[in-house]
């Protein structure tokens, strides 16, 4: 392993990145914006859902933090985040 690179591959002189990816489901539910795009308006949630706010507050203050509700917009695949978090919720076991 490089030496600048600790045991997680992440340098520890440059500040880490987490991102944040609240899946959407394949059905409607309470949180989905499908409900306002089907009605000819922006994507939107109706409920926010606080599962990502919540971990990221848990995230050490020396990561930059970026959270994706794909429910508003899909997931950036390309992000050079240095570790990814998905969410999840019980309807959206398959």
């Amino acid at each position: 392993m490089p030496r600048d690179r600790n045991r997680f591959g992440v340098s520890p002189t440059l500040r880490k990145s987490i991102y944040l990816i609240t899946p959407a489901t394949e059905h409607p539910t309470y949180f989905g914006a499908e409900v306002f795009a089907a009605t000819g308006l922006s994507p939107a949630a109706r409920f926010a859902d606080l599962a990502p706010p919540t971990v990221a507050a848990l995230v050490p203050p020396d990561f930059d933090i970026q959270i994706c509700d794909e429910f508003i917009s899909p997931p950036d695949l390309d992000d050079p985040a240095d570790f990814i978090g998905l969410t999840g919720k019980s309807p959206q076991v398959a």
